[in-house]
C-alpha cells in the first residue's frame, strides 16, 4: 500500500522524511554486509561482532555518524567475501 506524497508542511517533517530516506538505504546497505560477514565460514560470528563493535566506535566519535559505520562495515564485508570462507 503507498501511501501519497505530499509537500513537508515544515522543517520537521522534511528531516524526518530524510532521515526515513537515509534509514532505508543505510538498511538495505548493511543488510548485504552482514550477509557477507556472516557467511565467511567458521569464527565469522565473533568477527562480525568485533566489526560490529568498531563500527559502534566509528559512529560514536567526535566525527563518527551511522553512515560512517554502515560504510566501514561494506568495505569489511568486501574485502572478507574476496578473501573467502577459508581466510576467516
Amino acid at each position: 500500500m503507498e501511501q501519497e506524497s505530499h509537500p513537508s508542511l515544515n522543517t520537521k517533517e522534511f528531516a524526518a522524511g530524510w532521515q526515513n530516506i537515509v534509514e532505508e538505504h543505510l538498511a538495505g546497505d548493511l543488510v548485504g554486509a552482514l550477509h557477507k560477514l556472516v557467511a565467511n565460514g567458521p569464527g565469522a560470528t565473533e568477527a562480525l561482532a568485533r566489526h560490529v563493535t568498531h563500527a559502534l566506535q566509528v559512529a560514536a566519535g567526535p566525527s563518527g555518524s551511522v553512515q560512517a559505520a554502515v560504510h566501514y562495515l561494506c568495505e569489511v564485508a568486501d574485502l572478507a567475501e574476496e578473501a573467502g570462507p577459508e581466510a576467516g
